[in-house]
């Protein structure tokens, strides 16, 4: 088995009732206790959260189960595994363990009242992630944001897995269909996808793949995982036209499809695989039809399914038209890659009437925000910070709105760890009488307390800080001129050493308790605690940095044409790679009271066109040096 071994160290050993030759210094040998006794346990570091297969090696041993627990955190090694020692003395996993601490100690299965005993020759992970090349990369001398590129390219390189590993915790809840697609399904681009994340989900996600590719085609030019990952949801539409939201639970998200095909526009943008997008076409042309067969009169699409952030949104809500009408944009573009202008033409009109029904609908000139539509009733009800964030990001909002939103969110959605997902808690809230689709809502209406009840499925989504949202709202940011304030919230959401143990980005953090597990939203948990401690869309936002900070972004696809308009702010220089298929651009870019300098090596076949803004310029001389290669 190809990868890369990973050898921890052991970092603690609890003799307990036995005895073990196994020391911090040692960090292999025997482990023994008698019969019924408590086992000595040992605690292997990894350094940081890794991915890996299981590799033991065993010498003599009583041929009794050893037993693991493992976790990202040294407080939370909340996953259980019982393995038998081998026979041949020699144990590699069938599916790969996501960690950075295993403890591991011995346990009998004899009804004999014989010792247990194990000589352990050997234990090491061998990496199961794609082995991504880091192809980008972003070096500002702040060691806070370069700490934040590097981690969450790293979070997303461990969310490329092998498809075959989707749900390995609940395989055996698929049905025969799921099942067996799930474990035969073959990629055109190869075996890899991305998932997010890598521990608990361990899924495939079309939504989430959107913000993931963005960092891997800047991190890595990992084109065919993404290409794959994409192709993995053309295959599963559906005779409506529809595609799942979920590669392999196949869970019904109509958000998702438009995802889906901002993602297909997004990958022929960055690889240039012109060939992949006509593959495409069909699958989103197949997706707008099914979308138009039920628009209502402003031109919307009801939501009738489960997701939207775990708030209640069922019906026709802002965030599915926001998506819509970004995701018509970007139909358009791929109808005219192959000169279908009048198609397009279409497409961008009815893109342009759903941003004017949102305006008209949604848009509160009084507060200055645009407020959603959430079927439940509340002691107070909040403003959203997603649907404000997509309306700067996807061309809603005009000039004068966006400085609005932005100007509250700050005031409102800032918390010490970055922007919340709202801008109150919600309390004392139960859905609507008539909704049907929210999650668990036939247990929520049976409870005893259904307000205290909705309150706890509602924990993690309960403004709290998800730093794949944060990202949104730091792009809005920067394209609304505020860069100051965009580097303000990446080092509050991306920047605290709560992350150092894992070395990755969470799926969330809560604000009034920062530490990774800090409470759960399940009945019944997903065979783990509920945050992941490596969440791909939590690591985009270093796609953000190279495309705004550094400011390089492809004009035409596959970076034929490419602008590179920097924002450093307060930062005085900065300096990075982003991957093009055709070779990487290198941009260094320093500020001194007099002179912009920006100097830029690309492949000749590239055009480079350099775009300071008069604002970042201010009084200095513009130095701009370009070399092909």
């Amino acid at each position: 088995m190809a990868g890369k071994l990973m050898i921890p160290k052991v970092i603690s050993v609890t003799p307990n009732e036995g005895a073990t030759s196994i020391t911090p210094d040692r960090a292999f040998g025997r482990i023994e206790c008698g019969f019924e006794k408590k086992s000595p346990e040992i605690v292997y570091d990894f350094g940081k959260k890794v991915t890996g297969y299981l590799e033991l090696k065993v010498g003599q041993n009583s041929g009794d189960t050893f037993v693991l627990r493992y976790g990202p955190t040294r407080d939370c090694l909340h996953m259980k595994e019982k393995i038998r020692m081998p026979a041949d003395g020699y144990f590699l996993s069938e599916f790969y363990y996501a960690c950075r601490y295993i403890a591991i100690s011995v346990e009998s299965e004899s009804i004999q009242a014989n010792p247990v005993f194990a000589d352990i020759e050997a234990l090491r992970l061998i990496s199961s992630q794609y082995p991504v090349v880091y192809a980008g990369s972003f070096t500002s001398g702040d060691a806070d944001l370069d700490t934040a590129w590097r981690r969450g390219a790293y979070t997303i390189e461990l969310c490329m897995q092998k498809y075959k590993e989707s749900c390995r915790f609940r395989m055996k809840d698929f049905d025969r269909t799921i099942g067996a697609f799930s474990t035969q399904w073959k990629g055109p681009f190869g075996d890899y996808v991305l998932m997010d994340g890598p521990r608990r989900d361990r899924e495939a996600w079309l939504g989430d793949i959107r913000a993931e590719a963005l960092g891997a085609y800047t991190a890595f030019a990992s084109y065919d995982v993404c290409k794959n990952s994409l192709a993995l949801f053309c295959d599963l539409q559906r005779r409506d036209g529809t595609t799942v939201g979920s590669g392999s639970t196949w869970q019904n998200f109509i958000e998702y499809n438009y995802w889906g095909i901002i993602a297909f526009w997004e990958s022929y943008l960055y690889s240039g695989d012109r060939a992949f997008l006509e593959k495409c076409l069909p699958v989103i042309r197949n997706i707008i039809a099914f979308t138009e067969s039920r628009l209502n009169g402003d031109g919307f699409i009801s939501n009738d399914a489960s997701w939207m952030w775990t708030i209640p949104r069922e019906g026709y809500n802002a965030g599915t038209q926001a998506i819509l009408s970004y995701a018509l944009v970007c139909a358009a573009k791929a109808e005219r890659a192959f000169h279908f202008d009048r198609e397009a033409e279409r497409l961008e009109r009815l893109s342009e009437r759903i941003r004017d029904s949102i305006n008209r609908i949604f848009w509160n000139e009084e507060r200055g925000v645009y407020e959603e539509r959430l079927r439940i009733t509340a002691d107070r009800m909040p403003v959203l910070l997603d649907i404000n964030c997509y309306c700067i990001d996807f061309g809603i909002a005009d000039r004068e709105k966006a400085g609005r939103i932005l100007d509250y969110l700050r005031k409102h959605m800032w918390t010490e760890y970055g922007s919340a997902t709202m801008d109150c808690e919600i309390t004392g809230a139960e859905p609507d009488p008539d909704i049907t689709c929210y999650p668990l809502t036939h247990l929520i209406k049976q409870a005893k307390d259904p307000k205290a009840e909705m309150y706890k499925f509602m924990w993690g989504h309960n403004r709290t800080v998800w730093p794949f949202m944060n990202a949104y709202e730091v792009q809005a940011r920067f394209l609304s001129g505020d860069t100051d304030g965009a580097v303000e919230l990446i080092r509050r959401c991306w920047c605290h050493p709560y992350f150092d143990e894992t070395d990755t980005f969470w799926e969330m953090v809560h604000p009034k308790n920062p530490v990774f597990n800090s409470g759960t939203m399940y009945y019944i948990p997903k065979d783990d605690c509920y945050n992941s401690a490596a969440h791909g869309w939590s690591g985009w936002i270093g796609y953000l940095m190279q495309t705004y900070m550094l400011g390089v972004s492809p004009v035409t696809p596959g970076f034929g044409k490419t602008r590179i308009a920097p924002q450093l702010g307060s930062l005085e220089t900065l300096s990075g790679e982003v991957p093009t298929p055709e070779g990487s651009i290198d941009v260094t870019v320093r500020k001194t009271s007099t002179v912009y300098t920006v100097r830029v090596s690309a492949p000749a076949c590239i055009d480079v066109s350099v775009d300071i803004d008069r604002e970042e310029l201010g009084n200095r001389r513009p130095e701009i040096v370009i070399t092909g290669r």
